[in-house]
């Protein structure tokens, strides 16, 4: 998937530096630019997010900047600009796990037991949603990370469950996410209070 492979990432080739003003200035109505029934903006919050969740050594004081704003961005869509829908609350709720996964704050326990909190919702979501609604690297995203973290037998079949069904459209990727999140999965179980960031850790590396 683009948002887990640096290489690909097209963005950031493009504009490597985080312009968090273009968040809010001018926003398009959604059905202009339609990415996840929502605006071409929250696609980039969306990949921003991901890029600064994929550091696994603590936030410089740049970085802490950076998830300051993102926080607060992804803050301000929750509380003006959510539409209830399930996909809306899906995205925002995965973005704040994985900035939780950084949290410059937060001990290694600490944001473990606040995922730990977000993740029924999440998973319950993810259970009634129709995944193929969508283009298949923005279905994968939420299931990735959201799979990751997968620690129950029902998690894990809503992952695995999700996963089928998009890898009637493509093959490939949704297999690769499937061989990693088994991976996740499979690896010994590391002390409880801090295995949900270990766990996304995992994710972001490739294993």
């Amino acid at each position: 998937m683009m948002l887990f492979e640096p290489s690909l990432d097209t963005l950031q080739r493009v504009n490597p530096t985080m312009d968090l003003a273009r968040y809010f200035s001018e926003l398009p109505p959604p059905t202009l630019q339609p990415i996840l029934d929502a605006s071409y903006p929250f696609f980039l919050l969306i990949a921003d997010v991901t890029r600064l969740a994929r550091s696994i050594r603590p936030l410089n004081n740049t970085e802490i900047q950076t998830y300051s704003h993102l926080l607060t961005n992804l803050l301000y869509y929750d509380r003006h600009l959510n539409d209830g829908s399930l996909t809306m609350n899906l995205y925002l709720l995965t973005m704040r796990i994985l900035l939780l996964k950084v949290d410059p704050v937060l001990s290694t326990a600490e944001a473990t037991e606040q995922i730990s909190h977000l993740s029924p919702a999440g998973f319950s979501i993810l259970d009634s949603l129709n995944v193929n609604q969508y283009l298949l690297g923005f279905s994968l995203w939420p299931v990735a990370v959201l799979g990751s973290i997968a620690t129950t037998a029902n998690e894990q079949y809503i992952a695995e469950s999700k996963i089928s069904s998009l890898a009637h459209r493509q093959h490939g990727q949704a297999m690769r996410l499937r061989n990693r999140l088994k991976a996740i999965w499979a690896t010994p179980k590391v002390e409880r209070t801090t295995s949900l960031v270990h766990r996304l850790h995992m994710l972001v590396k490739g294993i």
